[in-house]
């Protein structure tokens, strides 16, 4: 990025991945382990809701390091992000995909490689690799947004929270409670919302 570190996000950073971690692995106790769910799963549950910042804060310093004033955000800029990513993507995401499907079969063929390959272009990984497909697509955008964030009100803002408020929330439980989809689609998933510039 050429940009000069700063150990503030840096230490941002750390903190954020050693929540991921901690948010995981209490999950990951408090669901297989009878006793901690007999014995402390308040507690876990609690402490869970605590570290519920840690993946936003990925997409905020992301605002932070582009979106800010000064900051020059244009497509060539995001390319080396976006090839970074796609790289993890094919990487660990196909080699997981791999695993995934010859603990099924027992085998190897074209086949499998072949499947485990949709896997990833369809998404079909395991959970926490959302991550990758999420901010992926955030850079892409990011130069659309850069000149909104410049010149957005307050108005603006508040218009596009409570949008945000109508898809991500209220039509949900209105399609759970009434069996019905609701075709009408918003075209930025919410995570977006969390990348904003520095005030």
């Amino acid at each position: 990025m050429n940009q000069t570190r700063k150990n503030s996000i840096d230490m941002l950073r750390i903190l954020a991945a050693l929540a991921v971690v901690i948010f995981h692995v209490l999950g990951s106790s408090a669901n297989n382990d009878p006793e901690i769910q007999r014995n402390i799963h308040y507690v876990v549950t609690a402490f869970s809701a605590v570290l519920q910042w840690h993946v936003p804060v990925f997409f905020m310093i992301t605002g932070y390091l582009w979106l800010s004033d000064g900051k020059n955000c244009t497509f060539e800029k995001m390319v080396p992000n976006i090839r970074r990513f796609i790289l993890v993507l094919f990487t660990f995401g196909l080699g997981y995909a791999i695993m995934e499907r010859f603990f099924m079969t027992r085998s190897v063929s074209i086949a499998l490689l072949w499947s485990s390959l949709q896997d990833v272009l369809n998404g079909n990984l395991w959970d926490h690799m959302w991550f990758v497909y999420a901010i992926i697509g955030i850079y892409m955008v990011l130069p659309v947004f850069k000149p909104f964030f410049a010149l957005s009100s307050t108005k603006t803002i508040a218009l596009l929270t409570g949008l945000l408020c109508l898809f991500t929330i209220i039509f949900p439980i209105l399609e759970t409670k009434f069996d019905y989809s609701i075709p009408i689609v918003f075209p930025i998933q919410e995570y977006m919302f969390y990348v904003s510039p520095e005030d």
